[in-house]
């Protein structure tokens, strides 16, 4: 498999060059050249699985060659970054059932409460093994609103041939997201406070991957989205509801999994998931930074004239750079179309969609995506607990 930059100015790339960098030198992002296919037929042999981990082997070795990274070692790779001595419980994700067939997919278990630990230990191991491989050192910068620069540090810290600088925005980090990242003490560890919100210090980030030969003189990586590595690893998230025992049946069709967006990531791993030819449908979680939703509205990809502060601070985000990994995704690989799309968005805050790219953003998202205000998160947490708690009782009743 090789990748491309979603704007076109690099093609051919390994594995190893998408996951060692972050954005491309175009101010794009790499994706694979082509998305394989699973049938019906290989999806019941993978459901036959029964841990997790082999999951994520079997769906990783369809995008990592074994000329780069032989089978056997892709599989201790993954071993080694979900030992289950890292995750809160004996297991790495749970399918949760609740009334009106709702099904929770649980993947908070790891060491830092984020969906982000499963992707990000299993791309640190990679990332490591392709420097020890070239007995090279590595720069990681990482752009945070919380959950990424915590989660980032976690899978990072202690590793010998990696420093990791994170930027986190001053004042509009979670309080317990900030200390996760600030009472690291290890060595290899470097925090960060900066004015702005996280989109601003996405800025400068994406000016140092610019400078080609800045980045291959100092050997500058980033761990954020940008990242194909994060995107293919969270790629599994959306197998597990048919491969657990408290899932949905493969024979269903159409299922609907809600996806909280920000910068587009998880649910950019979704969209190639269906291209895969899993049988979902996705529903899309905004806050009141609704960037996704005003370009599913009306075609109009604009900035808001500010990032409103909400509970969802990880959310609170206006460039959500994976939306072009969409676009290229919906438009049949349209690199050059991408590049003056985004081109005029970086130099003037807005930019209109091919009316071909918005026709089929509408028809993938149209009544797929929602809205949440602080209030309707606030109620939505309430109602989760009071479920809880409910069950919780007539478990402790039926035991008594």
């Amino acid at each position: 498999m090789k990748y491309s930059s979603t704007r076109g100015g690099y093609c051919n790339v390994t594995f190893e060059k998408a996951i060692l960098s972050g954005f491309a030198p175009d101010g794009g992002c790499y994706m694979p050249d082509s998305i394989p296919e699973v049938s019906l037929e290989r999806l019941k042999e993978l459901k036959k699985k029964s841990k997790w981990v082999e999951l994520v082997k079997a769906i990783t070795a369809l995008f990592v060659s074994e000329e780069e990274i032989p089978l056997q070692v892709q599989s201790a790779l993954l071993y080694k970054a979900l030992d289950r001595s890292r995750f809160d419980m004996d297991g790495w994700v749970f399918i949760k059932r609740f009334p009106n067939d709702l099904i929770v997919n649980e993947l908070f278990h790891g060491p830092t409460l984020a969906f982000k630990d499963l992707s990000m230990l299993c791309l640190a191991e990679f990332v490591e093994y392709f420097l020890n491989k070239r007995q090279k050192n590595l720069i990681v910068l990482v752009g945070t609103s919380g959950d990424t620069g915590a989660a980032a540090i976690e899978a990072l810290r202690g590793k010998q041939r990696i420093d990791v600088i994170v930027l986190l925005p001053k004042g509009r980090c979670s309080p317990i997201q900030e200390r996760m990242m600030t009472t690291v003490l290890d060595d290899n560890i470097h925090i960060y406070s900066v004015d702005g919100t996280s989109d601003d210090l996405d800025e400068p980030i994406r000016a140092v991957f610019r400078d080609e030969k800045f980045v291959d003189e100092h050997n500058v990586n980033g761990l954020n989205s940008t990242n194909w590595g994060r995107v293919m690893f969270q790629i599994p998230n959306f197998f597990m509801p048919f491969f657990s025992p408290h899932g949905v049946s493969l024979n269903e069709r159409d299922v609907e999994i809600v996806v909280p967006t920000g910068a587009g990531g998880h649910i950019t791993a979704g969209i190639i998931a269906m291209q895969m030819k899993l049988p979902i449908q996705l529903v899309t979680s905004v806050t009141v930074n609704d960037i996704v939703q005003r370009t599913v509205d009306s075609g109009h990809y604009s900035l808001a004239e500010s990032v409103i502060p909400t509970l969802s601070p990880s959310m609170d985000i206006q460039v959500p750079y994976n939306m072009e990994r969409i676009w290229w995704l919906l438009n049949n690989k349209n690199s050059k179309q991408i590049a003056e799309r985004m081109q005029e968005f970086e130099e003037t805050g807005s930019t209109e969609l091919p009316s071909a790219i918005h026709a089929k953003v509408v028809l993938r998202y149209k009544r797929k995506l929602n809205m949440n205000s602080n209030a309707r998160i606030s109620s939505t947490f309430f109602k989760c607990s009071l479920i809880h708690i409910i069950l919780l009782s007539k478990v402790h009743y039926r035991l008594g």
